[in-house]
């Protein structure tokens, strides 16, 4: 059976992170990353005026096989180093990677690991 395309153009319209408080979690992408947050019942919206993530509030089951965001961030010393500082883990600290990239993997409240970049 043929299936017929429809010319239609995808774009990555939002992306959902379960977690098991947002409380916690908006402190990591708030209040680390800088996004900009509206709370709601079960979910926190969160934007950098690109992207929408959603914190949805439910049982979370981290894996480091899974997918990874990233996130470009101005100062990634700093940035790690804040975190750090606040009880959170560092899994890769700043490296110049072989494609160019200046990178970091950290681990958010919830396990899920969080790749930066400068």
């Amino acid at each position: 059976m043929l299936v017929k395309r429809v010319n239609v153009k995808t774009a990555l319209h939002r992306i959902v992170i379960s977690v098991r408080s947002t409380q916690a979690a908006v402190g990591f992408y708030r209040d680390l990353l800088g996004l900009t947050t509206e709370a709601g019942p079960q979910m926190t919206r969160l934007s950098d005026r690109t992207i929408e993530i959603l914190l949805h509030e439910r049982s979370s089951r981290p894996s480091d096989l899974s997918v990874a965001l990233s996130f470009r961030v101005a100062d990634l010393d700093e940035t790690c180093s804040t975190w750090e500082r606040s009880g959170g883990t560092v899994v890769d600290p700043p490296e110049q990677q072989p494609w160019g990239e200046w990178t970091a993997v950290v681990r958010e409240p919830d396990g899920h690991l969080v790749c930066l970049t400068q």
